[in-house]
């Protein structure tokens, strides 16, 4: 046992041992130095051999490494017992991308000792991948351990706050630490913590010092500065004063107001007052007092002087006041007080004035002198101290935090120990344990820091491993709540779905465009922005900025596949399917479907290659046509996402249920009686509403109307009839829905979509499905889960008396939340269906916004004036465009989408209610005020 830790009593024997274990000590801290210098030297060996060998071989090495890894990776997996359920879980359970499911999380426990716990914590806030836990949550913060040092660090933190400000007073520059978080950059030297307790009150006394001083130049100089204005105002004063007296009296102040009065009894006031409306109410307010017994005179300041008490820069008078008798002439002076006015004595001789002039005008300069002076001392102070400041703030936030973590530690004051648990990703427990072995080492520790593995029934934190393109994207999706541990996190699908809705809405060639230039140009620019301190706005494009990449991406797309470039119609793959209209009356043309068509054409195989044609833009019917696509297109996007969702809750079940290793079937009861539930009620009714979509697009009703094709249902019937020729025209898919729900069993000629007895017994068999899909998902599992509880009711027992705890099972509670959720299922599914509507509501307005801005602000202007038409239209056309379609629409965009990810799509399998990793880290701390 180490004496440093233990008390052992002294005597002759116990000192020659502790001698010998010194001596010890000494000499095997040696063999490790000499050790660290051999494992030194052949590294660096290895190194150079390692450059040396050829490309092939080291290829060879890296996938052996993967290899082995991936071995490694699959026996961690394989280690859950064998289930019914594995044959389809396995299928599902394929080693999944960091990104797609959190971190494997350890809990550490550490056993440190009080000597070394200081370095010790210092050396893990540098490797930054522990999070360590309360384990004093009980006790108040002013009772723990280490509060003494963290109110001594409260006050120095206070003091370099005071000199920070006096150098951002003075305009001295000093340099901000900022590291940005999406970089992988180490900690640089600059960032070291202090090696000891005596560098750490050396600066405590610096600081103490500093402050002193800078306290001591700020009074002297706020002193020199008030008696500089005081006697610039009594400057002003005399001056005045000499030239009333010159001008009026005759340089006897008294002979022409006296006349027959005793001149002993008369008395003079002057000072300074600010101009304006207080000048005009002292004025009034003098008479008023006085009766109108007092000679009153006052001149203007040419310039504008600081007041020496407010030190602002003010209009003043200087003002003259005659006053016969002591009592007035003190209710004059108080008077003079309540409105801030500063009173100054003059002599009553001429040559006493004009000597304190002179002084005056003297005292000044020196004054002068010595605040310059003053100045510059009190700057180059400043400046010694703003080379510092930034190594001195690091320092302080860095002590801060390790007796902040200490805090959260179990102090044993008996053994002279602390105990820590703290979370770490599994991968990296390796690195703590010899980052505590290699600060052991250094410090020359009796006892080594213990660190092991701790079993545990809490959850873990959730810790996604993200680069600067993923950042953006997985503060989207924590925006609305932190992943559960080892839930499936949405930020994989986010990266693609999220600026493909964005562009769904957006979607425009020239408008895309113009946001890929600003994005790229953010890109460009990575390395320059990443070194400087962005506004709050510049840097939250900033770091979205590949999310904008990929925006702008994907509304170009979407403007190939509108065919639009700023409301303009590109007919860029191929001439259009459709001709002018023909003359009328001519029995070679088809009929026109209704009277609104505009174009028409004899190839009705045609197809445009590639998006809509362009003929469609600026016809009579270009409403009518978009809306259809657009709003079904809607449709189909939104029931493949949310289906998307609903098969995602199901890969959560079956992860869940091999981890839990069959201590519960409730996740096995989730996949049969939610999952499939959930499923048939999506996909019976807009999942069938999408393929009757899909296939009324395959079909040319227009082909079937004019030359009445017969198939079997229309076996035998007249072509020539009209009445007939009506029944080919294309079925309103609205309608159909509602029949099948109000009418099932019956479908109408005019809304077969396919053979009708075919489409007829889908229908029932759809609307079947989903109401015996209900009942199912609201009774199965917690009847179910309440059979379990019964069965297993006695063993339950058992445990809970083994581990003093009792299982609890409300089957009313969960009765309850079954209903709400499936009520909120069925309801939404409906609701948010329709909510996917705004895809078609935001692209629809853009179009039509684009199109107002070009045909009624740039065409017409180009219209209206030959000279400047050109240059004023497109003038406001531009700022129109860049204001409200590149700013608020794109604004706009981004909201909606980011409403159906959260609402609509993330409801359906992401619990969100987890907690951050955050790890005790030295970069985190520097750069994030917050922490």
């Amino acid at each position: 046992t180490a004496s440093s830790v233990f008390k052992v009593p002294l005597t002759p024997y116990n000192l020659d041992k502790t001698r010998e274990r010194e001596q010890e000590r000494t000499r095997e801290r040696e063999r490790e130095s000499k050790r660290a210098r051999e494992r030194v030297s052949k590294s660096v060996t290895q190194r150079v051999r390692q450059k040396t060998r050829s490309k092939r071989e080291r290829e060879r090495e890296n996938h052996n490494d993967g290899e082995r890894r991936r071995r490694t990776r699959n026996q961690e997996e394989n280690q859950f017992s064998s289930y019914p359920f594995d044959t389809m879980s396995s299928a599902l359970s394929v080693k999944a991308p960091r990104l797609f499911r959190s971190e494997d999380m350890e809990l550490l426990q550490l056993v440190i000792s009080h000597d070394v716990a200081h370095d010790t914590v210092d050396a893990l806030g540098h490797l930054g991948v522990l999070q360590f836990k309360d384990l004093n949550p009980d006790v108040n913060a002013l009772q723990r351990n280490f509060v003494a040092e963290v109110k001594r660090l409260d006050d120095m933190e206070r003091k370099l706050a005071f000199l920070e400000q006096q150098c951002n007073d003075q305009e001295i520059e000093f340099e901000v630490p900022h590291m940005s978080p999406t970089d992988d950059c180490e900690v640089e030297t600059q960032f070291q913590a202090p090696n000891s307790l005596a560098a750490l009150a050396a600066l405590e006394q610096e600081l103490i010092d500093l402050e002193r001083d800078a306290m001591q130049m700020n009074v002297s100089h706020e002193r020199l500065e008030r008696s500089i204005h005081e006697t610039i105002e009594r400057i002003h004063v005399l001056g005045h004063n000499q030239e009333f007296f010159e001008r009026e009296v005759g340089m006897d102040m008294y002979s022409p107001l006296l006349q027959d009065s005793d001149s002993s009894a008369l008395g003079m006031i002057t000072g300074v007052i600010e101009q304006g409306e207080k000048m005009d109410r002292f004025q009034h307010l003098l008479w008023q007092v006085s009766h109108g017994n007092v000679f009153f005179r006052y001149a203007e300041i040419p310039e504008r002087v600081v007041d020496p008490l407010t030190g602002v820069l003010q209009h003043k008078n200087t003002f003259t006041i005659f006053v016969q008798g002591g009592e007035l002439h003190q209710r004059i002076r108080k008077l003079c007080q309540s409105y801030a006015a500063n009173v100054y004595d003059v002599p009553e001789e001429n040559n006493e004035r004009l000597a304190l002039l002179n002084h005056l005008r003297e005292q000044l300069q020196q004054e002068e002198l010595i605040l310059e002076k003053n100045t510059q001392q009190r700057d180059a102070l400043l400046r010694d101290i703003a080379t510092s400041l930034v190594a001195w703030r690091v320092r302080i936030t860095k002590e801060k935090s390790i007796y902040h973590t200490m805090n959260l530690f179990i102090y044993e004051p008996g053994q002279k120990v602390l105990i820590a648990d703290g979370w770490c990703p599994r991968d990296r427990v390796e690195e703590v344990h010899e980052t505590v072995s290699r600060v052991a080492r250094h410090t020359g520790a009796g006892v080594p820091v213990m660190c092991n593995p701790v079993a545990h029934t809490e959850t873990p934190p959730t810790h996604f491993l993200t680069n600067k393109f993923t950042f953006a994207f997985h503060h989207i999706v924590e925006a609305y709540g932190v992943a559960r541990y080892k839930e499936v996190n949405p930020s994989v699908f986010t990266l693609i779905t999220f600026p493909f809705l964005f562009g769904v809405m957006f979607g425009d060639i020239g408008h895309g465009t113009i946001m890929l230039i600003f994005s790229s140009f953010l890109i460009y620019k990575e390395k320059e922005f990443l070194q400087m301190r962005l506004n709050e706005m510049v840097d939250t494009c900033f770091q979205g900025r590949y999310l904008i990449f990929l925006m702008s991406l994907y509304s170009i797309y979407c403007g190939f596949l509108y065919n639009e470039c700023f409301s303009f119609p590109l007919g860029l793959f191929g001439p259009s399917g459709w001709l002018p209209p023909p003359p009328e009356n001519d029995p070679t043309i088809c009929p026109p479907i209704d009277g609104n068509q505009a174009y028409t054409t004899q190839d009705l195989t045609h197809v445009y290659p590639f998006g809509v044609d362009p003929a469609w833009k600026g016809v009579s019917n270009e409403i009518l046509f978009y809306n259809s696509l657009k709003m079904k297109m809607s449709i189909i996007l939104g029931v493949t996402q949310m289906t998307l969702g609903i098969i995602l809750s199901c890969y959560n079940h079956v992860y869940f249920h091999k981890r839990a290793q069959g201590s519960t079937r409730a996740h096995i009861y989730a996949i049969f009686f939610e999952f499939i539930p959930q499923l048939i009620i999506l996909l019976g009714i807009f999942g069938y509403m999408s393929f009757l979509i899909v296939y009324k697009w395959t079909v040319n009703w227009h082909e079937m109307q004019c030359q009445c094709i017969p198939t079997p249902e229309f076996d035998g019937m007249d072509c020539s009839d009209t009445k007939n020729t009506n029944k080919f025209f294309a079925p309103r898919l609205l309608n159909t829905m509602i029949d099948m729900f109000l009418s099932p069993g019956k479908v109408s000629s005019t809304d077969t979509v396919f053979w009708n007895p075919t489409q007829h017994l889908v229908q029932v068999v759809m609307l079947l499905l989903v109401v015996a899909a209900i009942p199912v998902m609201l009774l199965v599992k917690p009847l179910l889960l309440r059979h379990d509880h019964k069965k297993k009711e006695t063993m339950y027992q058992v445990v809970a008396d083994e581990v003093g705890e009792e299982e609890e099972f409300d089957f009313g509670e969960l009765m309850v939340h079954q209903f709400i959720h499936t009520i909120e299922f069925v309801l939404g599914t409906v609701s948010n269906t329709a909510s996917y509507l705004r895809l078609w509501a935001l692209s629809l307005a853009h179009s039509e916004l684009s199109t107002v801005f070009s045909e009624l602000v740039l065409l017409f202007c180009l219209k209206r004036w030959s000279v400047a038409g050109p240059f004023i239209g497109f003038a406001v056309w531009a700022a129109l465009t860049f204001a409200v379609l590149m700013i608020m629409e794109s604004l706009s965009a981004f909201l909606h989408a980011l409403r159906l990810h959260w609402v609509e799509f993330q409801n359906k399998f992401y619990y969100g209610d987890g907690y951050k990793f955050l790890p005790f880290n030295y970069e985190r701390l520097l750069n994030d005020d917050e922490d």
